[in-house]
């Protein structure tokens, strides 16, 4: 397939630009996960945390009149005593940021992963998940198909921003001598 574009298909075969169904979407939101999670310097194998807590929220703004937005957040929490008993280092989990009476040495990281998706195909290709396809049989017979191409780097990126929020969420929390990032939005 030449580089920054859509696999050809067969005489046979028509791919139509279908929606992404919720098992892709899935996919693509893992991918984006996994990216913002390896951006993340303060999760490098050689940094151990005392205390921690986190928040972790999805966001999605959805093109469909019976939904049209939805949230979920997931939050840290205490693990049960009868967890700590057999796994001591779970005490460093907190309930949801920010810590109650940090030390001064206690630093933020706050990040934010946008994408825009206006093609179903393009995100499809670009992430190297399978594309449906109808097959026109010898018989005169339609099936669909879904045929699976390697991720293509070279359709680059797609519409991704990651925009970071450290400096807001730090002096929120009152931790502003301690900022790690600055409020840029970065394109990636």
């Amino acid at each position: 397939m030449p580089a920054g574009r859509m696999p050809t298909l067969t005489g046979r075969e028509r791919a139509a630009n279908v929606p992404l169904k919720g098992s892709e979407l899935r996919e693509l939101l893992l991918k984006d996960f996994t990216r913002l999670l390896d951006g993340e310097g303060l999760l490098s194998p050689h940094l151990a945390y005392g205390r921690l807590s986190w928040r972790i929220r999805l966001t999605l703004h959805l093109d469909n009149t019976i939904m049209p937005k939805s949230e979920s957040v997931v939050a840290s929490r205490p693990p049960a005593t009868n967890a700590l008993a057999e796994h001591p280092e779970l005490a460093a989990i907190e309930p949801p940021p920010p810590l109650a009476d940090s030390s001064p040495d206690s630093i933020a990281s706050d990040r934010e992963l946008t994408r825009v998706v206006r093609s179903p195909n393009l995100e499809r290709v670009r992430e190297g998940l399978s594309i449906p396809v109808e097959v026109k049989g010898q018989d005169g017979t339609i099936t669909m198909e879904r045929i699976q191409y390697p991720p293509d780097p070279s359709l680059g990126d797609g519409e991704v921003a990651i925009a970071d929020h450290t400096r807001d969420t730090s002096v929120d929390w009152g931790l502003l001598d301690q900022v790690v990032g600055a409020d840029e939005e970065t394109a990636t």
